[in-house]
């Protein structure tokens, strides 16, 4: 995905009267806006500080990427796992703010960061619960209802909520996760803060429905539940499709192209694996219908999001809208999402009806410019009252004290490991 500008206005209308200076984000990835909405996102958030004068640094354990963000005020470097090399670093950085990029991050590098900078407010940015998303995945692959026992009984929900109840203050994108937070985990909402991906609507004229052809589809092909996804119009889908319109294609776009994906590419059949786009803007909008049944996920799907600003209607199902709210009807079985795509595509009033709701919904949604300046608000005041913020939410610190030492001698066990 392209990177989208959170505000066309001038950054100082945020200057607020923070004393935070110096972030450290830390991430397992480099950040490509290019390759995914979680890259949007942090790009974004990058955008954010960057705007607020902040001293900046990306660090990551993965090797540079031909995808990753190169941003004037973000210094990067590349880090080591079970690396002491990292304590004396990040010690002599001694920054303001720590930000992990997923829980992995938190796992690796909480303890070094607690130990090192005890005074650092620390951050989780989630993108979206990997928790969720896995544990649907994984109920889908052995043929079991998923509900929330499911979910809480699954070792990486374990994980994961652990580093959630350890930072100080978790990023969300969705709001029906927030929820689910609270509701089935105990999360305080004081430690949770929703900042989802912003859209900007100014600089977009919306092709007709007349100038429109075709249906598409965009996504990572290294994320499960895309690859899947286009499995399934493949095999359960498409042959409707295709039967009702002969002349329709499907075309499938996205970054890291994997073999499964290539083989089903089917020009005969309508259907193209078309890879990487990098011209979002002035391809995405000249497609009549967004498809992509997901069948598991979490958080905000960036597909749905593209495709409301371009002005395209989607058909998909209750996980491809989860959290959007936006009034769409949404499908399970392969045949009624089949019937829904061609209405779509076909009758004109449709298509029109769902494309108002997806400008409705961008507009009330995604296009407030008071988020960066609650979220800079929001880090300051649990910053400036960091000891209280932290006595407050005992089961955190509890963790701290007990994974934290676990973490803490495994990771010494295998950088000695690695030395023999």
């Amino acid at each position: 995905m392209k990177r989208v500008d959170i505000t066309n206005i001038n950054p100082l209308f945020f200057i607020l009267d923070i004393t935070v200076q110096k972030v450290i984000i830390i991430s397992t990835l480099w950040c490509e806006p290019s390759s995914s909405a979680a890259g949007v996102h942090m790009q974004q958030l990058l955008q954010i500080f960057i705007d607020q004068g902040y001293s900046l640094t990306y660090a990551s354990t993965a090797n540079k990427s031909d995808f990753a963000i190169e941003t004037t005020g973000v210094n990067l470097k590349q880090i080591q796992l079970n690396c002491s090399s990292f304590d004396a670093w990040i010690k002599e950085e001694n920054p303001d703010v720590v930000l992990f990029d997923r829980f992995t991050a938190e796992e690796q590098f909480g303890w070094r960061v607690r130990e090192n900078c005890p005074n650092a407010l620390t951050i989780l940015n989630t993108e979206d619960l990997h928790s969720l998303r896995k544990s649907r995945e994984e109920a889908i692959k052995t043929n079991t209802l998923w509900d929330i026992h499911f979910w809480k009984s699954q070792e990486i929900t374990y994980r994961e909520i652990s580093s959630i109840l350890k930072c100080d203050l978790n990023l969300m994108v969705s709001e029906t996760e927030i929820n689910f937070l609270i509701t089935y985990f105990g999360v305080k909402e004081a430690q949770l803060m929703y900042l989802p991906i912003c859209i900007d609507l100014n600089s977009f004229e919306p092709k007709k429905f007349e100038e429109r052809a075709h249906f598409y589809t965009i996504g990572n092909f290294m994320h499960s539940p895309n690859l899947d996804s286009i499995q399934l119009v493949k095999s359960e889908i498409w042959p409707w499709i295709r039967k009702e319109l002969p002349k329709a294609e499907f075309h499938i776009f996205g970054a890291y192209l994997t073999g499964k994906a290539s083989a089903l590419h089917a020009p005969k059949d309508g259907f193209f694996i078309k890879g990487k786009l990098d011209d979002l803007e002035n391809v995405l909008p000249t497609y009549r219908v967004c498809l992509a049944p997901l069948r598991f996920g979490a958080g905000i799907k960036g597909k749905f999001l593209e495709a409301m600003k371009f002005g395209t209607p989607f058909s998909t199902s209750s996980i491809g809208t989860e959290d959007l709210q936006v009034a769409v009807k949404t499908y399970t079985k392969p045949e009624d999402i089949a019937l829904d795509a061609i209405k779509t595509y076909t009758d004109k009033d449709v298509w029109l009806q769902k494309q108002s709701l997806g400008f409705e919904c961008i507009k009330n949604r995604y296009a407030r410019l008071s988020y960066a300046k609650n979220c800079l608000e929001n880090i300051q005041n649990i910053k400036t009252q960091l000891e209280t913020h932290r006595n407050t939410h005992f089961m955190g610190e509890l963790l701290k004290q007990q994974s934290n030492n676990s973490s803490k001698y495994f990771s010494k066990w295998l950088e000695l490991k690695n030395k023999a």
